[in-house]
């Protein structure tokens, strides 16, 4: 009777929050299933998620079990003992195991299972992704490179308020890793559906894809200088359209990304021919006059990167000749308040931008 009542007041915390609570709860004692054990049952399970009826919530239910103990295998319970490397190669080696695909059958089934279970499939894969197993191999890593077809769940479901956050979490672990990050950049259906998410209305969406998107030209300094270098072209007339946006979020990342991207010391050749082109310049400072200071401000650090530049071609001379009144008028008041603050970064590069335009030779 015990038994059963506390079978039951489990499975009624399982329903009401997911499986978040269910160590909470349950008794110390209770021993985790085997890797092998958690595996066979998820196997069993999965293809039942999704369907209509009783069916669906017995597998969910069980699924969200499974993902827990998984975590648990991997992580360790709280307040118990730490987790055995054993179990933890044996779990990954069952979820990486070429016959079941578990960890293939698993993400593609991610918009199904229920909330915290899609938590769990996150932790469980970031740590794998960050597992080193001898001799030096990144098994899951290599696992993706087999299957790239769940790189492109993973970018899809940035698009995607379900599952968003997840994908975001697990790809941006993926990208850690410089061979997979150079597979998506130069993936073109990979990466370049990020230009379009980034510009969503949903910040939650936006901001998600925009974070793995820096990540992959921000990460590894030889992949995304190689990238920027032979697919400039390509690249910046897309990014171009991003500071034009008239979604905030969107149009204020971008100009910050690309100031740290024009003052990255390996992207050289890159930012010289950005500076060269006076569309470039224009855009600037359409930035500078916008009616957000914050959007200002960060205008200003790539408008000073195209005014610093030496031997200026003659169409971004001459616009800053046509224009150097009201560029001198506007730069000398901007953001007072900060410098009254003692901002002494900004004062400084103020005063070296308006040193620049007052030299400038008719």
């Amino acid at each position: 009777y015990q038994r059963r009542v506390h079978g039951e007041r489990n499975r009624w915390l399982w329903r009401i929050s997911g499986c978040g609570m269910r160590r909470f709860f349950s008794p110390q004692t209770t021993k985790l299933r085997t890797a092998g054990e958690l595996c066979k049952v998820l196997a069993t399970a999965l293809p039942n998620v999704g369907l209509d009826g009783p069916r669906h919530e017995k597998a969910n239910l069980e699924v969200s079990r499974c993902l827990t103990d998984m975590k648990y295998t991997l992580y360790g319970i709280e307040g118990g003992p730490d987790p055995k490397a054993s179990d933890c190669d044996e779990l990954c080696a069952g979820l990486l195991n070429e016959n079941g695909q578990l960890l293939h059958r698993l993400l593609h089934a991610l918009p199904k299972i229920e909330f915290e279970a899609r938590k769990d499939v996150a932790f469980l894969v970031s740590f794998m992704l960050r597992q080193l197993t001898p001799p030096g191999r990144f098994l899951t890593v290599e696992y993706f490179l087999r299957h790239t077809d769940l790189l492109d769940i993973l970018v899809q479901g940035h698009q995607n308020e379900e599952v968003s956050t997840n994908c975001g979490t697990i790809l941006r672990e993926a990208v850690r890793h410089e061979i997979l990050a150079k597979y998506v950049l130069f993936t073109e259906n990979l990466f370049y559906p990020f230009f379009r998410y980034i510009s969503l209305a949903s910040f939650d969406l936006a901001s998600n894809a925009f974070a793995t998107f820096k990540d992959l030209l921000t990460r590894h300094s030889s992949v995304y200088s190689q990238y920027l270098d032979q697919q400039y072209d390509k690249f910046f007339p897309e990014f171009n359209e991003l500071l034009q946006t008239t979604n905030y979020f969107t149009r204020r990342s971008s100009f910050q990304l690309l100031a740290q991207l024009l003052q990255d010391r390996n992207n050289g050749a890159v930012t010289l021919r950005y500076v060269a082109d006076a569309r470039h310049l224009r855009l600037a400072m359409l930035g500078l006059v916008d009616s957000s200071p914050h959007l200002q401000l960060d205008a200003f650090h790539v408008f000073k990167v195209i005014v610093a530049a030496p031997d200026k071609p003659e169409g971004v001379r001459m616009m800053l000749l046509d224009n150097r009144e009201k560029l001198t008028e506007f730069i000398r008041n901007m953001h007072k308040d900060r410098e009254d603050q003692g901002d002494a970064q900004l004062a400084v590069e103020k005063k070296v931008v308006l040193n620049e335009i007052s030299q400038l030779a008719a």
